[in-house]
């Protein structure tokens, strides 16, 4: 039960769950990368304006989850210094 959990525990629970979709998050990354490189010689310019398009939002999806896995860290370390 989630409201039985503790803050700190709370907190330790949501990093890990970030850093589960940042490793997913990568993998489409990789996923993309490894299909144009295998296509790159049949590739169309759509394909390869999708590729760049799709890289892009991910790229961002990246950067903010990242971001916000980084307050995650600061608000652990201020509950900790807190206690």
């Amino acid at each position: 039960n989630i409201k039985a959990m503790s803050k700190n525990e709370k907190i330790k629970a949501q990093i890990d769950y970030l850093k589960g979709l940042i490793i997913l998050l990568l993998t489409a990354v990789f996923a993309i990368i490894g299909w144009i490189v295998t296509i790159r010689k049949t590739a169309e310019a759509l394909d390869l304006i999708l590729v760049g398009v799709g890289l892009v939002i991910l790229s961002l999806i990246i950067y903010a989850v990242n971001k916000l896995l980084f307050k995650k860290f600061d608000e652990l370390g201020n509950l900790k210094d807190r206690q």
